[in-house]
């Protein structure tokens, strides 16, 4: 089959899968979320996407945007594991796709990436211009974007099977911009170190108190379903000295219980 027919082919399928696409993303309406897409890299260079938006369907075969991909922002995969990854895009953005998708008066939008051992997918998630607050709704709500797509993969099986290789479309992996790779657990070990204290307030709805950081570390083991004796262990501290500083926190603080209390270590992000 050559491009043009492949191409025809894709336009086509969309097309007649529109109506199902539109009822099974009826729910992110209820989010303020009106675009859709989905798509699914295999290793042997080969792309299946689809989605709601008919224009910008027309665009991704039009301006051969399926060889434009950047496949540096999907994770690295490891072993089994499906690594999330999200990416935020404005209005205002410079990017060659932002610029498309504001001709075509898309607002902000996120995507969505996961690699498995054999495959990358994508899914975009946007709303209309008008909808400033989205950026601010997807940072807060990105669960319940993860729930959609569990639903959506759910549901969507036959559509989005690729056993018919007319679905895909060859694609080049050239002229990819690399990122520069971070390792984010050592940056961040050290921002966590930077902030290091050896007291830490707490707000509450009860009041304001401090705890010492040591003080936290137990209630980080403890939060971990640890006993006094194994937090002790962890800590290389003897088990009374633990049991010393639960008792302390339990004086220190204005809260009921040490649930409570752990429950607001864990809100303000010492947990």
């Amino acid at each position: 089959m050559s491009e043009a027919e492949n191409v025809k082919f894709l336009k086509r399928y969309n097309k007649t899968i529109m109506p199902r696409l539109e009822e099974l993303i009826e729910p992110l309406k209820i989010l303020g979320i009106d675009h859709f897409d989905y798509v699914k890299i295999l290793d042997d260079k080969k792309c299946f996407r689809i989605g709601n938006h008919p224009e910008l369907n027309e665009k991704f075969y039009e301006l051969k945007l399926f060889d434009k991909f950047n496949l540096a922002r999907w994770p690295e995969a490891t072993d089994e594991k499906i690594i999330p990854y999200y990416r935020l895009w404005s209005v205002d953005g410079a990017s060659y796709s932002d610029k498309i998708r504001r001709e075509l008066g898309m607002g902000h939008g996120i995507c969505l990436y996961r690699t498995t051992k054999h495959h990358k997918e994508g899914w975009a998630f946007c709303g209309s211009k008008e909808r400033e607050d989205l950026p601010n709704f997807y940072i807060n709500n990105t669960d319940l974007l993860l729930k959609f797509i569990v639903y959506f993969k759910s549901m969507a099986e036959d559509i989005i099977d690729v056993s018919d290789e007319r679905k895909l479309i060859d694609i080049t992996f050239s002229e990819q911009t690399a990122y520069p790779k971070a390792d984010f657990h050592e940056i961040s070990t050290a921002f966590k170190k930077a902030l290091e204290k050896s007291r830490y307030c707490l707000e509450s709805p009860k009041g304001q108190f401090w705890l010492t950081a040591r003080e936290i570390d137990c209630l980080r083991l403890k939060n971990q379903g640890l006993s006094a004796k194994m937090i002790a262990r962890e800590l290389d501290i003897s088990h009374r000295t633990v049991e010393s500083f639960l008792d302390n926190v339990k004086s220190k603080s204005p809260l009921s219980s040490l649930n409570e209390t752990i429950k607001i270590c864990r809100q303000q992000g010492l947990l």
